[in-house]
């Protein structure tokens, strides 16, 4: 009786996400007034995943520091939306992009963008 129980949780709480359960991914497109920036996470298997997507934009109207962070679930071919802003920036606008997976409190997967700005 025990093992069926075990057998039968383990199918509705989804196990803890590998670094293969979930594909940073980061969206930046220009708009009129500077950038849309977006964080997802593609599944690529059964998980739960942290997400953190972590924003610093300089120009010479000064910084701007966001995060946005929530726990999905992950399942082959799906795509949760972990955050998204639009930023105003001209054209000297330094952007640094950081959206990580944790799965325990440990780094899974991390995609990164950089836009340098002009000097």
């Amino acid at each position: 009786m025990f093992r069926r129980c075990a057998l039968l949780l383990g199918m509705l709480v989804p196990a803890p996400a590998s670094a293969a359960s979930g594909i940073p991914e980061i969206d930046v497109i220009p708009t009129e007034t500077g950038y849309e920036v977006s964080g997802r996470v593609l599944g690529t298997s059964d998980g739960v995943v942290s997400a953190r997507l972590s924003i610093m934009k300089s120009d010479k109207s000064g910084q701007m520091n966001t995060q946005q962070g929530k726990t999905v679930t992950t399942s082959a071919g799906s795509d949760n939306v972990i955050g998204r802003v639009n930023l105003s920036a001209g054209p000297d606008a330094k952007l640094d992009i950081v959206l990580s997976l944790e799965v325990d409190g440990r780094v899974e997967a991390e995609a990164t963008f950089r836009l340098p700005g002009a000097d």
